[in-house]
């Protein structure tokens, strides 16, 4: 398959696996909530979700394990866009979705709630700082937020903010037990 590289198959893959409100509403194609956190809408897309992923995915996989790590990323991703359609249909949009972004917000916010005294660089071109994740995710969160006011469509910011949500709720419905199960987790807690 030449998704990405290909505009047939693109278009193809797009129809079959990329989150449609229509084809959802319509009672078709609900493998789509998982099957559009595999997809991206080009390379930078893909970089920059991976990039997240990277620098925190590790970090909560080690807490979860892997099988857990993957059921809460993928229960964040079906959240966020079911906010994201839902803001959609109040403003009477249709909605085509690619992108793990939503899945990776989740994990933003298991991460703000078990690792909070990490520290996370954030970088601004050639600018770079340590921030502890409270900052770090705040200031994605106004970048959303921003986002939603310019009235940029191009970008699913609910999907952020969802998917962040999300996370936020699973990290303390699961706090604890992690904690119990992570002595070390726990330690970093104080």
């Amino acid at each position: 398959v030449l998704y990405g590289f290909d505009d047939t198959s693109t278009e193809w893959v797009f129809v079959h696996f990329a989150l449609d409100s229509i084809s959802i509403l319509d009672g078709q194609q609900w493998w789509t909530f998982l099957s559009y956190q595999f997809l991206h809408g080009g390379l930078l897309h893909l970089v920059g979700n991976m990039y997240f992923l990277w620098i925190i995915g590790d970090n909560l996989e080690d807490a979860l394990g892997p099988w857990k790590f993957l059921a809460v990323y993928l229960l964040c991703g079906v959240v966020a866009a079911l906010v994201e359609m839902l803001m959609c249909y109040l403003v009477d949009r249709d909605l085509l979705m690619v992108g793990a972004s939503g899945a990776v917000a989740g994990l933003f916010g298991m991460y703000l709630l078990w690792f909070r005294h990490a520290s996370l660089t954030f970088m601004f071109i050639v600018w770079q700082k340590k921030l502890n994740p409270a900052w770090y995710f705040a200031i994605w969160a106004a970048l959303n937020i921003f986002g939603l006011l310019s009235e940029d469509l191009s970008v699913a910011y609910w999907a952020h903010l969802g998917g962040l949500a999300a996370g936020i709720v699973v990290g303390v419905m699961l706090k604890q037990k992690v904690l119990a199960q992570n002595p070390l987790l726990q330690l970093l807690q104080r």
